[in-house]
């Protein structure tokens, strides 16, 4: 578990996924301090980089042959599909719906990982020593 960073026992609370994934959190706090001009660059960055995550996290499980995969990717395309709601109004200069969902995505992701992200993390790991 150790190569992936995530605890093989305790509970994973947001704080411990925040010293995690510093760099994800680093960004939704410094998009959530930017002026709407920077707001505007940063958002459709995050949701692309967000994209490449997901495609190549869904890849590797799908390497493992895993029964939670389609639940998994079922939750990464009900997030997508928000962030790209709110980014077809930030790319017209309108950043109060991606703002307003700024706030939710922290609590999200820190269940997302400590809930679905150390299943695939488990497996792997399994798959790894047999």
């Amino acid at each position: 578990m150790q190569a992936y960073r995530i605890p093989v026992t305790g509970a994973l609370d947001e704080a411990k996924i925040k010293q995690l994934y510093p760099q994800l959190f680093l960004e939704l706090d410094a998009m959530a301090d930017a002026t709407d001009a920077q707001f505007c660059v940063r958002y459709p960055q995050f949701v692309a980089e967000l994209e490449r995550d997901f495609a190549n996290e869904e890849q590797w499980m799908s390497e493992l042959e895993m029964r939670a995969l389609q639940e998994h990717r079922a939750e990464h395309a009900q997030l997508l599909r928000l962030l790209h709601h709110a980014q077809s109004r930030v790319l017209a200069g309108d950043c109060h719906l991606g703002r307003k969902i700024l706030p939710l995505l922290s609590p999200w992701f820190a269940t997302h990982i400590a809930e679905m992200d150390t299943i695939w993390a488990r497996a792997a790991c399994d798959q790894r020593a047999a």
